[in-house]
């Protein structure tokens, strides 16, 4: 009688049991695929919405033509329809074409460091300065420019006006999407020349040649350094810095502050870059400089500069100056030059009393419409600078002031 026996199974090596479980490599998987399948769609979005954004873009084309470079500016009328000021006339706007290669080495040096310092490395825009400038804008930590000298060209000559005036996304997009068109097609010296001679340089002065003429009687060749500094500098705001300014405080030899300020800026950043030394830019911002002032033969000259400023604050250069625009205001000019005349004939009391200048404003008591604005005694007499606005300026209060402080003493008991 046979014994039944039973195979024992063969014994397998000891594997402990999965630590987190068995499913852990799945749901690992699936959270890559899910995060996967979130990018593309999110990429894809963001590429149709930057295909609608950048469509039907303005042709870059715009710059090859020499009629874009005509002037459409502004004319600015009186109460009744009288033109005071149309800014295209022959006493206005002023431009010289030049070839990059005439044009003196330290503008375009001050103009790089001023504006766009790696200009010859970007493709046409700086992607670290324009998300930087995003990051402080939506911190509230203030304003700052990003625009490559690139974008600036399209901005001012390829984007519609209305358009490059706009603080939006949007048109930051398209101007970004233009300005790598315009780096693909034009080679950096092609941009810089184009923008040399486009760019607004305040006292009617289009272009780097129609700034130096206007500014210091010669060639934009023969700009030394301090001279070249201080017209790279206007760019950034051609009215604020401008060194025929009357209205501000200015240095011994009759440079306003805030234009010897951003001159000494624009030299620090050359230095800084090392496109000049430190000796360098010492001694060009000690150099004494003598600035033109242009005669002006306009109808209530105060009154449509102070309307001029206005408008290029709040509408930017390009759109006054090329925009067409018709501006009415509330003057009524025959009334202003009777109020002009009532000055000059009173011009000996002025001086008995030991003045050398005066200034006249009337305002319509029930609606605030200024009627006549009479800036100084003679707009074009330097001897009393009267290119300056007295009625806008700031002044010392003198003997007006004591009414205030005797009541407050008063009223502290003393």
């Amino acid at each position: 009688m046979g014994v039944a026996s039973v195979a024992s199974p063969p014994e397998r090596p000891y594997a402990p049991p999965p630590r987190h479980g068995g499913r852990r490599p799945g749901w690992v998987a699936n959270l890559a695929i899910a995060v996967l399948l979130v990018l593309l769609f999110v990429g894809i979005a963001a590429g149709i919405a930057l295909a609608s954004i950048t469509s039907n873009l303005p042709s870059i084309g715009v710059l090859d033509d020499p009629n874009s470079l005509g002037f459409k500016t502004a004319q600015i009328f009186d109460r009744k329809g009288q033109l005071l000021w149309e800014i295209d006339d022959p006493s206005g706007g002023k431009r010289t074409l030049v070839r990059l290669q005439d044009i003196s080495p330290d503008v375009v040096k001050a103009l790089l460091a001023a504006e766009d310092v790696h200009f010859y490395e970007n493709p046409g825009v700086d992607p670290l300065a324009t998300l930087r400038s995003a990051w402080i804008d939506v911190t509230g930590q203030g304003t700052t420019g990003a625009s490559t000298i690139t974008q600036q060209l399209v901005r001012n000559a390829v984007l519609d006006p209305n358009e490059a005036h706009q603080a939006t996304v949007r048109r930051k997009l398209r101007e970004i999407a233009l300005a790598y068109q315009v780096d693909h097609r034009y080679s950096k010296d092609q941009i810089l020349e184009m923008y040399l001679n486009r760019v607004y340089f305040g006292n009617q002065s289009y272009g780097v040649e129609a700034a130096a003429q206007g500014y210091f009687g010669k060639s934009a060749h023969d700009l030394d350094l301090a001279e070249s500094a201080l017209i790279a500098g206007l760019v950034q705001s051609p009215s604020l810095y401008a060194p025929t300014r009357r209205d501000v405080p200015r240095t011994d030899d009759g440079i306003p502050v805030v234009t010897k300020d951003r001159q000494r800026y624009v030299l620090e950043q050359m230095a800084g870059h090392g496109t000049i030394t430190e000796e360098q830019a010492r001694a060009a911002y000690a150099e004494k400089l003598t600035v033109q002032t242009r005669q002006v033969d306009l109808k209530a000259p105060h009154w449509v500069m102070y309307v001029r400023d206005q408008l290029e604050q709040q509408l930017g250069d390009r759109t006054l100056y090329q925009a067409g625009l018709k501006v009415y205001t509330t003057l009524d000019l025959e009334y202003d030059q009777r109020m002009h005349q009532v000055l000059q004939a009173n011009r000996d009391v002025v001086q008995q009393q030991g003045g050398d200048n005066a200034a006249l404003i009337a305002v319509d008591p029930r609606t605030g419409e200024i009627l006549a604005f009479q800036g100084s005694l003679d707009f074009n007499d330097a001897s009393i600078d009267g290119q300056v606005n007295v009625l806008t300026s700031e002044r010392q209060p003198g003997s007006s002031i004591k009414p205030v402080i005797y009541s407050a003493s008063f009223l502290k008991g003393w």
